[in-house]
């Protein structure tokens, strides 16, 4: 309790105070003082007059019989104008009605009283005022009047409104929690991300709407808080919401302690991450689709850079190509491409890289690490960043060796003769057509050779049809020793071959045609150990700008010179 028993009241009220009769009483009892008076008025004076705290002086009514400097600054009131009632004049409106009668209260229990208010000054400024008032007692222990202080705390008013405002206002989650897991505070925004009124979360624990697989992480967290461990905490977790739903939430914590280092309360902000956090994992889970796409492909995938440079690769393109990882990894495309084909793919990706096609598919060949050559079937599309720019090529690549390879032997069974290899009869009536093209435009000589066995079936009859077979394969390979790269043969069929010679005119046409009877001849068959001799006869046409009108007046003078051939005797050759 704050009291003044020996302070002079004269000394502190003004001459113009009309509560004389009221102030007799405490003037009685503080006259009784008689030594040291005056040196405690003055220290009174000394005090009143420099303390940074409004001071003032009441009778038993309240009415004002004394103020300081400080408390005129405090209410832009003079001293005379603060006496008697004249100090309520002060008293934010909102706030009259309510320090007068807390006052009463505090005066008819004979109590002291702290109530907090607002000074409103003339010129509209309001001070946020702590008023303390004690009671003074007379010898009977009556209250005679009272003191009390006005403490300024704007300040710290104005900076709890802002943190108030900052608090309810903020965009994001904040709240108190007690040492024990409580909710002590929540602003609006944790309550809407929650889903609970603020009434209902501080009935709750954070254990209580935190998802149950993050329980023991936050009770972890709260201990290391607690020890001293950590001062402040940032991590991510989920909250069930009242709903039922998921947040996710980027938590950070820090641990409020006392002056003796006793934690007070934890101070939360919490900012919902659940689109974030759910988009990084459905870009991660497609990362893991590609990375399991990529690397578990049964054909070849790989990234690669703009200069060409590999910079992914699976284990299927190690296999085709033989490199290890790091081996491909350390080379460029174009080192492992086949020679012939490094002009296959460049138009191709520069089209894709300057925008004139999404996608390029073409086949070619690498040279595996063993030396060997594989084909393989490439799609390629390019890559680009968030601004469009161009950053590597993704490609598929699959080994199409086998594929080429049935592709290669069944065009060769389309066009070849399956008995002896030579072409056949759709085939060498194709080259025979172009033979003719040629020449018709631009010139030259050419000539058709007819062949045709003699006495073959004799052959068949005597030996059997294995035994022919291998006669007719030894003719091929006669006809194939004698006559050029260049030059067409096929067999048409049955014991009938064909044959386009370039190049050549009438004489050198008919030495072709003899030397081809005569190397049948001397390249026989052998069959079970027996050589199988037959001969031929061979119808010669001559080609030429003229003779190339009709290709079946071709064939038909080659058909009319083998049959002279044959009626000359056989073994021989005709010119037609």
């Amino acid at each position: 309790m704050f009291s003044w028993p020996l302070v002079p009241i004269e000394t502190c009220v003004n001459a113009r105070l009309q509560e004389r009769r009221a102030l007799n009483g405490v003037r009685r009892g503080l006259a009784r003082a008689t030594r040291g008076l005056r040196s405690k008025e003055e220290l009174f004076e000394a005090l009143a007059a420099h303390t940074p705290v409004g001071l003032f002086i009441s009778n038993a009514e309240g009415k004002a019989v004394y103020v300081n400097q400080r408390w005129c600054d405090l209410t832009g009131l003079t001293p005379e104008e603060a006496m008697g009632d004249g100090w309520s004049a002060a008293l934010h409106p909102e706030d009259a009605a309510r320090v007068g009668p807390e006052w009463e209260q505090a005066a008819a229990a004979g109590r002291d009283s702290v109530v907090e208010y607002r000074f409103v000054r003339p010129d509209g400024t309001v001070s946020w005022i702590e008023g303390y008032a004690a009671a003074l007692h007379d010898e009977d222990g009556l209250v005679i009047g009272w003191v009390g202080t006005c403490l300024d705390f704007t300040a710290r008013k104005e900076a709890e409104e802002r943190f108030r405002r900052t608090f309810d206002d903020a965009p994001v989650g904040m709240a108190f929690v007690s040492p024990e897991g409580r909710w002590l505070q929540a602003n609006p925004a944790l309550c809407r991300m929650l889903g609970y009124t603020e009434d209902k979360l501080t009935r709750l624990t954070v254990a209580d709407v935190t998802h149950p697989d993050d329980v023991s992480s936050s009770i972890d967290r709260i201990r290391s808080h607690l020890s001293g461990e950590i001062d402040t905490v940032q991590t991510e977790k989920r909250y069930v919401r009242a709903d039922g739903e998921i947040v996710w939430v980027a938590l950070t914590s820090t641990l409020t302690r006392d002056a003796e280092g006793q934690p007070l309360h934890f101070v939360a902000q919490m900012e919902d991450v659940t689109d974030r956090v759910l988009a990084q994992r459905a870009l991660e889970e497609a990362e893991e689709r590609f990375r399991r796409a990529f690397d578990d492909a049964p054909i070849g995938m790989a990234l690669a850079g703009l200069d060409g440079r590999w910079l992914q690769v699976n284990e299927t393109l190690c296999q085709i190509t033989g490199y290890s990882e790091a081996e491909l990894l350390e080379r460029t495309f174009m080192d492992i491409t086949h020679p012939d084909d490094l002009d296959v793919h460049g138009p191709m990706l520069g089209n894709v890289v300057d925008g004139g096609s999404r996608a390029v598919r073409f086949e070619k060949r690498y040279i595996r690490r063993d030396g060997r050559t594989v084909w393989v079937n490439i799609s390629t599309s390019l890559v680009h960043d968030a601004d469009g720019q161009p950053l590597h090529f993704v490609s598929q690549i699959e080994d199409v060796t086998e594929r080429r390879r049935a592709e290669r032997r069944l065009k060769e069974l389309a066009d070849h003769d399956s008995l002896t290899g030579l072409l056949n009869r759709r085939r060498f009536d194709e080259e025979l057509q172009l033979t003719l093209l040629r020449l018709r435009r631009h010139g030259g000589r050419a000539a058709l050779l007819l062949l045709d066995l003699d006495e073959f079936k004799l052959v068949n009859d005597t030996h059997g049809h294995k035994c022919g077979d291998e006669v007719l394969g030894a003719v091929a390979r006669a006809l194939r020793s004698r006559l050029r790269a260049t030059d067409v043969v096929a067999r048409l069929g049955g014991d009938e071959f064909a044959a386009i010679v370039l190049e050549v005119d009438a004489d050198a046409a008919q030495l072709v045609a003899s030397d081809v009877v005569a190397t049948v001849v001397a390249k026989p068959a052998v069959w079970r150990g027996t050589e199988i001799r037959v001969t031929a006869s061979v119808g010669v046409v001559l080609l030429d700008r003229v003779m190339v009108e009709d290709q079946d007046d071709v064939l038909v003078a080659a058909d009319r010179a083998l049959y002279e051939a044959k009626a000359a005797g056989r073994n021989r050759i005709s010119l037609g």
